[in-house]
């Protein structure tokens, strides 16, 4: 199995051996509680990559948030995500795309509020519409 080791997001590209913030991160999912993936951040972008090859159908094929319900629990939490959306300037105006939006329920409360959101998820037959994304 290859190891990704160059950082594929940036145009002067940091890899695994300069990177500073290197973490042996072990899965915060039950199901996968066992495994364990060498996260790294990029040093030009600081974006992460996992060192190891991973199959997100694999992991995503059975992910909880697909089924969890727009209830109040839910509602509070997207109450704070919004407000954080806000503090860094989010104003409203124009589109809003949840890009990886599980069942899109994020994209419904958004949408409550009367905002034009969409959302996207290659693992949700509902909103993995490509067309979204340009």
């Amino acid at each position: 199995m290859t190891d990704f080791t160059i950082c594929n997001s940036c145009d002067y590209p940091g890899s695994f051996e300069t990177s500073e913030d290197v973490q042996l991160v072990k899965s915060n999912v039950r199901k996968f509680s066992h495994e364990k993936f060498s996260v790294w951040r990029c040093l030009s972008c600081g974006s992460l990559h996992s060192k190891e090859k991973v199959d997100l159908d694999y992991y995503y094929s059975d992910y909880g948030s697909h089924k969890v319900a727009l209830d109040y629990f839910m509602r509070s939490a997207y109450s704070n995500r919004l407000k954080i959306l806000k503090d860094h300037g989010f104003k409203g105006q124009g589109k809003l795309l949840d890009f990886g939006c599980g069942n899109g329920i994020f994209v419904k409360f958004l949408c409550q509020k009367g905002f034009e959101s969409y959302g996207y998820d290659r693992y949700s037959m509902e909103h993995s519409d490509t067309r979204l994304l340009g």
